[in-house]
């Protein structure tokens, strides 16, 4: 099998071996969907997390790597970037920092608006983690 586009739902969750695995020399476009601030991907020996600093770091996702390169020329300057590459941010697979952009070479794009939650709850997580999440 050497599908020309993949999709990956839940990136941040899912180990970036997982991820490198499924792409071909056919593999044209890779979407990935998520959020890397919620669920790392599960890493069952200690040693092989990054807060071991061993630099195995195999909790640390693809798409959570690509969104902090995203985010480190926004963060300098003060702009919030969310979580999203290609499509799917914090709440509902929606909601986010918004915008779109590129950062170093990779197009990301991050929701506006979130659609799941009450805003009584979202307010708790606007202050901390996104602070320019939008209630529809």
């Amino acid at each position: 099998v050497g599908p020309s586009v993949v999709m990956v739902e839940e990136a941040g969750e899912i180990f970036e071996a997982h991820v490198l695995t499924t792409l071909s020399s056919k593999c044209q476009q890779l979407i990935m969907i998520g959020d890397h601030r919620q669920l790392p991907p599960k890493a069952e020996h200690y040693r092989l997390r990054k807060e071991a600093g061993h630099g195995f770091d195999i909790d640390v996702s693809l798409f959570e790597r690509l969104a902090r390169a995203h985010e480190l020329p926004s963060s300098l300057s003060g702009d919030a970037v969310g979580a999203a590459a290609g499509g799917d941010g914090p709440a509902e697979g929606g909601g986010g920092a918004g915008g779109a952009g590129s950062g170093p070479g990779l197009p990301m794009v991050t929701l506006a608006v979130q659609h799941r939650m009450r805003p009584e709850f979202s307010r708790l997580i606007r202050a901390t983690v996104y602070p320019d999440l939008v209630d529809h």
